[in-house]
């Protein structure tokens, strides 16, 4: 189906870990799934809090359409705290958008967002590693996690999910709620 008024996949304003905040988005997303060669607004506009989840969902998304052929469209938000957690994390890198007079600075309590087409051993060996450290957990059990819980979300999406985009990976340490996410 092509479509060449915009179709508007608004982000919901706190883009945390509950996926109950993005039910209404992704009831949309599955609209457009059909959609080729159209234009495809996201609106990060009210954006004011966003965690791994919600920068992983929205590169998904966006890297769906793009490889459908359609034109993506991003209407940034107006918090230039959430738009500096998204250059540090480096989704703008990530989608080649060029951020004039911004620059990036990796966090030590993020692993930045990548897009997985298959099972990469080495990067999980770093997220252990980034476990060990921003989680103050022994690197032996920081391994154990991984290779149980990680490796197998991962190993699903490739051996049972049919996904034409692989996953997105992306997280943070939040050393005072002491959370990982």
């Amino acid at each position: 189906m092509i479509i060449h008024t915009p179709i508007f996949l608004k982000f919901p304003s706190q883009s945390g870990n509950n996926i109950f905040h993005y039910i209404s988005l992704l009831s949309e997303f599955n609209e457009t799934l059909n959609i080729t060669n159209g234009n495809i607004l996201f609106d990060c506009e009210d954006i004011q809090f966003i965690r791994p989840f919600g920068i992983n969902l929205l590169s998904a998304m966006i890297f769906y359409h793009l490889q459908h052929g359609n034109k993506v469209l991003i209407k940034g938000t107006k918090d230039s705290s959430v738009h500096k957690y998204l250059l540090d994390q480096g989704f703008f890198q990530e989608f080649n958008i060029e951020q004039e007079h911004v620059t990036s600075m990796p966090r030590s309590t993020s692993v930045a967002l990548r897009r997985l087409e298959g099972v990469d051993g080495t990067y999980l060996d770093n997220i252990a590693n980034w476990l060990n450290f921003n989680g103050d957990i022994p690197l032996r059990v920081a391994q154990d996690l991984v290779s149980i819980s990680l490796l197998e979300a991962i190993n699903n999406v490739f051996d049972h999910s049919q996904s034409s985009i692989g996953c997105y990976i992306s997280a943070q340490a939040y050393h005072k709620q002491n959370q990982l996410s």
